[in-house]
């Protein structure tokens, strides 16, 4: 079954994270069951959302090469880690220097609420303009998800126009929250050729 990896790691910084990239080498030598893989940096620690064609694959890459890895560039502390079952991936193309990501794995919305929008939106048959890629993960019956996307701006029109549309015709009493937005630090996509695969996006300062 295909995971979601939701992983905090408190304090850790973008200087660290590059090292330890660079260690794992996990562009260079594609860990077996890993399909995609996003990172950002909060003011409090990094972020990284992975997703694993099984939880099996995602644990075989931490003992083998990870934590190797994290302890040989010393990196303090330990994450916390969320693994939730994969309940939807879309992906419209690379993501170009200057994304952002918009999180929502800490809120949440009820899976049958995100069913009904989707079906509204239809955002799978006509994806919202500036979408680049959303991943959900079902937690019990809660729908948490990530979403990277062009710009700031392009969250927002979708926000305020879309899903508040959808919302309002579908009756949901229920107001949408600006979710966090952050500056995309790192993608992965092994399914991308070597070349494409070592590609790194950093957003532009």
């Amino acid at each position: 079954m295909s995971i979601v990896m939701n992983m905090f790691w408190s304090g850790l910084t973008a200087s660290e994270y590059d090292r330890v990239d660079r260690g794992v080498g996990w562009r260079e030598d594609v860990p077996p069951g890993g399909r995609y893989h996003i990172a950002w940096f909060t003011g409090d620690g990094g972020r990284i959302v992975d997703v694993w064609d099984s939880q099996e694959h995602f644990e075989t890459f931490v003992q083998a090469r990870l934590t190797p890895g994290v302890q040989k560039v010393g990196v303090a502390g330990e994450p916390e880690v969320a693994i939730w079952p994969l309940y939807d991936l879309q992906i419209e193309g690379d993501p170009p220097p200057g994304c952002v990501v918009s999180d929502g794995t800490s809120g949440g919305m009820p899976e049958d609420l995100y069913q009904r929008l989707e079906r509204s939106i239809d955002w799978k048959g006509n994806p919202p303009p500036g979408a680049v890629l959303h991943i959900a993960a079902l937690d019990g019956d809660t729908i948490r998800d990530v979403g990277v996307w062009r710009s700031s701006e392009a969250i927002d029109a979708f926000m305020t126009g879309p899903l508040t549309d959808a919302a309002v015709e579908l009756g949901v009493d229920e107001e949408f929250e600006d979710e966090p937005t952050y500056d995309l630090h790192a993608w992965f996509d092994p399914t991308k050729t070597a070349t494409q695969a070592a590609a790194k996006v950093k957003a532009s300062t």
